[in-house]
């Protein structure tokens, strides 16, 4: 049975949008935050006919507490406005629309079996690790990601959904992505691995395996083409940097990643990959990617001492080499 937010905020003067702003997404109802400090904008969404709200500042908020909130109600009123507005029929606004489910599940599956270590362990990863750092799991043979590795995304400590990626060699799609009927939010609306990130620091990388070779403190935005839900999610940090691969079509997008990205209170660098041996950053050896992350911790807490000088412009892109001459990445600022 759904529950018919839309009809709530007609009856009750509550502001909503479906569409016509950035923070509008096909299936999603938008309201200002109360939960949020400063502007309150847009950012409270809610699956049209879901039981929960999700606001891409603050995180997840359960339906009673933030019907509560929004109208000024106890809890227990809440309650009993809530069962006067489930099943009311929802009205569609676009074709588009999806909807999406109020709990995510992965599929049935076991530990990690030979063939999929195997596959790790060719693409230069030690499997036992990133099973046990970002949960991964083999599929079992009668789901429909059969040979595939699981893997979970989260967001605020909330599985929203999930990926397949096929081992075998013989799918003509190497992901498989998780239903939109299964998933609690799009996954192209979130950041794998942002759970992770241990400071103010962020390294925006295209895939999740570009994300296990950087480890925690790397999201990855499922693709080159990025939305602005991962915009909002990406100003939880005040210094963003952007490395995608190095083949033109994802360095025009980088780009545009970071001027919707830059405020006056976030900072963000590009970096190109600059040694043709490796196609993409997950190509990097482990050692190189863990002395980057390492440098642009280093770079974090000397940014913090910096005059405003020191700020990112984003358009003049003169390359500056790290610390160490032989890191095959460059900084662009």
């Amino acid at each position: 049975m759904s529950f018919n937010f839309i009809r709530l905020c007609q009856d009750r003067s509550i502001p909503f949008l479906t569409e016509g702003h950035k923070h509008c997404r096909p299936g999603w109802v938008q309201t200002k935050c109360p939960f949020c400090t400063g502007h309150d904008g847009w950012h409270l969404g809610h699956p049209i006919g879901g039981y929960m709200f999700w606001c891409w500042r603050c995180g997840f908020h359960p339906l009673v507490e933030t019907i509560a909130t929004l109208t000024g109600l106890s809890k227990s009123r809440a309650y009993d406005l809530i069962d006067d507005y489930a099943g009311i029929p929802v009205a569609r606004f676009d074709k588009r629309e999806k909807q999406y489910s109020d709990k995510c599940k992965l599929p049935k599956h076991t530990p990690l079996r030979r063939q999929h270590k195997r596959y790790l362990r060719d693409r230069g990863f030690h499997a036992d690790n990133l099973a046990e750092r970002w949960g991964l799991c083999a599929a079992t043979r009668a789901t429909r990601y059969a040979g595939r590795i699981l893997i979970p995304i989260y967001l605020d400590n909330v599985l929203i959904s999930y990926q397949g990626r096929d081992v075998t060699g013989k799918s003509d799609n190497a992901y498989k992505a998780c239903r939109v009927g299964d998933e609690v939010i799009s996954h192209q609306d979130s950041l794998y691995g942002i759970d992770d990130v241990p400071g103010e620091s962020v390294l925006v990388v295209e895939g999740v395996f570009d994300a296990w070779r950087f480890g925690p403190g790397a999201v990855a935005t499922f693709g080159i083409d990025w939305s602005w839900p991962q915009v909002n999610l990406l100003r939880r940090f005040k210094y963003i940097h952007i490395l995608f691969d190095p083949e033109p079509a994802a360095q025009k997008k980088a780009e545009e990643l970071a001027v919707a990205v830059q405020t006056n209170e976030h900072d963000c660098w590009l970096h190109e990959l600059q040694d043709e041996r490796f196609a993409d950053p997950a190509e990097l050896p482990q050692d190189l990617a863990d002395s980057f992350m390492k440098h642009i911790v280093r770079f974090e807490q000397a940014q913090k001492h910096l005059c405003s000088w020191g700020r990112a412009v984003l358009l003049t892109r003169s390359a500056v080499w790290l610390a160490v001459a032989w890191l095959p990445v460059l900084f662009l600022i």
